[in-house]
């Protein structure tokens, strides 16, 4: 039976102690020592006490729950201490070579950041983090050779000195729209519309073509089925030009797992993830003869990262469409064209979800509850986010998925 080693990290040493007695006792074959991690120079000791030492689990760890406001410089340095810091002494390593500390700090700084947004949303306060790559700053430079090295060459071509405004306008650019006729799709023709861009509008539903082509006359709108790869493909070529694509076609139509059929499995792959491939194909071949270049961004969910009850196709083709939008823009990325998800939470007055069972339905209200700001989502605030990653004002993001949840992924429930 393999040999184990264990520490503990602790304030209160007699209690430690004690355990370690009781530990010894109950399984002698353990060598157990009492140390706390936090001490390098003893934690050194007791680890190079025990000899050879095939695997490493780091499982010590502290918590003293305080509110962000009350946190002291004390109680967040012995986080630090215990919960990060120590686990380099034993053994562990970071990801990128001389800048483990800078990872470990930073997404702690991001889980941080979401307790912070969680405590101060009720005060209308919002807290998000932004997590660039090589930033043209001072900050890259390096005194170790070998690491500035490994840098430039990862960061090679990348780096831009262009400053953009934070304004932007699509004025004659070619927007394609898919399900555009309604909710979320019929607020975004109508942003685009607004800004003087040139609106080109898919959607199943030819009533509601017919009443959005009667209120904007300048859209050029055409039904068609998505999901009929064809019919869709011949749409978009007539359409000439594309500049920038908008994948917001979808379909929920809620089944429990055991009540799924494979028709119902089919339709939501074919509408959900698999049709957007033919869109931006069609879509992205113009824009690479052409050399112009272009952008994407395929509308997922906030359901593509939990399960929800009687939502598993819909969730699954979402989270599908998340991993063949950042394939996109590898493959797409040397022709200049990003792609990248926004996954919403629930929008207000979006309509795409018809629920006739109330056990779904009762699932559903109690996830928004969630929310740590209690309101559903503005189509507008979805369009803002839409817009600015179809602009040039982000042309580094690329193969994201941008989530817009009104705080839902901060909780645990």
């Amino acid at each position: 039976m393999p040999s184990s080693h264990y520490g503990r990290s602790s304030r209160n040493r007699k209690a430690v102690s004690a355990k370690i007695y009781d530990d010894g006792v109950e399984l002698p074959n353990v060598t157990a020592v009492a140390v706390d991690l936090t001490n390098w120079d003893e934690t050194k000791k007791a680890i190079e006490t025990f000899g050879a030492i095939d695997h490493v689990v780091n499982n010590a760890g502290i918590l003293i729950p305080q509110t962000f406001m009350e946190i002291t410089k004390d109680v967040a340095s012995l986080h630090f201490d215990v919960n990060v810091i120590a686990s380099i002494n034993v053994g562990a390593k970071g990801a990128t070579p001389a800048v483990a500390m800078y990872a470990a700090t930073k997404i702690a700084l991001e889980m941080l950041t979401k307790s912070v947004s969680v405590e101060l949303s009720p005060h209308n306060i919002r807290v998000n983090c932004i997590a660039p790559n090589g930033v043209n700053a001072p900050m890259l430079k390096f005194s170790h050779p070998s690491l500035t090295t490994t840098v430039e060459k990862a960061y090679k071509g990348t780096l831009k000195e262009k400053i953009m405004s934070l304004n932007y306008s699509f004025a004659g650019k070619r927007v394609l729209i898919t399900g555009g006729a309604g909710g979320l799709g019929r607020a975004l023709v109508q942003r685009f519309h607004d800004d003087s861009a040139v609106v080109l509008a898919l959607d199943e539903d030819s009533d509601a073509i017919e009443q959005l082509q009667k209120e904007l006359p300048n859209v050029t709108a055409v039904t068609v089925d998505v999901a009929d790869w064809n019919e869709t493909k011949k749409a978009i070529e007539a359409f000439g030009a594309v500049d920038h694509v908008v994948n917001n076609a979808a379909i929920l139509i809620p089944q429990y797992f055991m009540e799924i059929t494979k028709e119902m499995a089919d339709l939501h792959f074919n509408v959900n993830a698999l049709a957007c491939i033919n869109v931006v194909q069609t879509a992205a071949t113009g824009m690479m003869e052409r050399g112009s270049g272009g952008s994407i961004v395929n509308i997922t969910s906030i359901e593509s990262t939990g399960a929800t009850a009687g939502f598993s196709m819909y969730s699954s083709a979402k989270i599908a469409l998340e991993m063949i939008t950042k394939s996109m823009s590898v493959e797409l990325g040397p022709h200049n064209i990003r792609a990248n998800c926004v996954s919403p939470n629930g929008i207000d007055g979006d309509g795409m979800v018809k629920i006739s069972d109330p056990r779904i339905t009762a699932a559903v209200e109690k996830l928004f509850q969630r929310n740590t700001i209690k309101r559903l989502i503005d189509p507008n605030e979805v369009a803002d986010l839409v817009m600015f990653l179809l602009s040039p004002l982000s042309a580094m993001i690329t193969g994201e998925t941008v989530v817009i949840d009104g705080g839902f992924m901060a909780h645990f429930s």
